[in-house]
């Protein structure tokens, strides 16, 4: 299964190929398998790298909302752009990030005058309110403390050394 910016390019061209009519089930089932597939894969230890489970879930969790309701394609690939603003602004508390983030690498391919109006506005708003929620949720605080470290001889020095020039 691809994972990261393969997989949000792989969506949209699915969304610019294919002009479906009315509910898809599965597009509402995706988002919560993609969710728990990143917690089963980091709560065992995995790394899935530092923008990978927030914008999959996010960009995951907007396909699905887009997938369901819209059937215009440009408003589906805006709505994963929002999706993935959002995860990044949510998982790094950058909400200028996670703009940037969706526009440079979701919208770029498109050409400006095929994006739906209000694509940058609604990028923006789902990326501030992200973080904001976020923000509010769980706090300015580190998810976790990494405890100092303290020499207690001189050979720490040059392991530390060694450790650093490799």
């Amino acid at each position: 299964m691809m994972h990261g910016l393969l997989e949000i390019f792989e969506q949209i061209k699915q969304s610019l190929s294919s002009q479906r009519e009315g509910i898809d089930f599965m597009a509402a089932i995706f988002p919560t398998i993609k969710a728990i597939q990143a917690a089963i894969t980091l709560g065992t230890g995995c790394s899935l790298g530092p923008e990978g489970p927030s914008v999959d879930i996010g960009k995951s969790c907007a396909n699905g909302c887009a997938e369901m309701m819209e059937n215009n394609r440009e408003r589906r690939i805006a709505l994963v752009a929002a999706g993935s603003a959002a995860g990044i602004a949510s998982g790094f508390n950058a909400a200028v990030a996670g703009c940037f983030f969706a526009i440079e690498t979701v919208l770029r391919p498109l050409r400006a005058e095929n994006s739906p109006p209000f694509t940058t506005a609604m990028i923006i708003l789902a990326s501030v309110i992200s973080s904001t929620v976020s923000n509010v949720l769980l706090g300015e605080k580190a998810a976790f403390i990494v405890p100092t470290y303290e020499l207690k001889s001189a050979a720490g020095i040059l392991l530390y050394s060694d450790y650093f020039w490799c």
